[in-house]
């Protein structure tokens, strides 16, 4: 699964590696990255039969059912300034 996941991340990295700074992909596509994984991973485990048998439609369903989606309350001014 380690592999399944580097490599989900390589095939996402630029492919222009004439800079140490582009081995990994940018933070800006972190969610990219984070989708990427987190499905290789997934296909791994069923293909490996460490998981329940789900076709790649299912796969794709029960990743999106366990993302972590940021939910912020609305904030209301406290009418202090900042120094």
């Amino acid at each position: 699964m380690l592999s399944a996941a580097a490599t989900a991340i390589g095939s996402i990295a630029p492919a222009d590696l004439s800079a140490p700074a582009t081995l990994l992909p940018p933070l800006a596509q972190v969610g990219d990255v984070a989708d990427a994984v987190a499905l290789a991973v997934a296909r791994h485990a069923v293909d490996e039969g460490l998981a329940d048998p789900l076709d790649d439609a299912g796969i794709v369903a029960a990743v999106e059912g366990c993302k972590w989606r940021p939910q912020y309350r609305d904030t209301l001014p406290s009418g202090r300034m900042a120094p």
